[in-house]
């Protein structure tokens, strides 16, 4: 029975580990979009 509970409580922290990295994955890559945007309008400006 506490194998059940052990195996249940692993499973949520597993996806819970998903959900952080997809997070930060977005994040990632909304931060690499608004770096180019920058770079392209400071290009512009120079």
């Amino acid at each position: 029975m506490a194998y059940k509970e052990l195996d249940k409580k692993l499973k949520n922290i597993k996806k819970l580990d998903r959900e952080i990295q997809d997070f930060f994955e977005v994040g990632d890559r909304t931060l690499f979009r608004l770096k180019q945007k920058a770079l392209q309008e400071i290009a512009k400006q120079i």
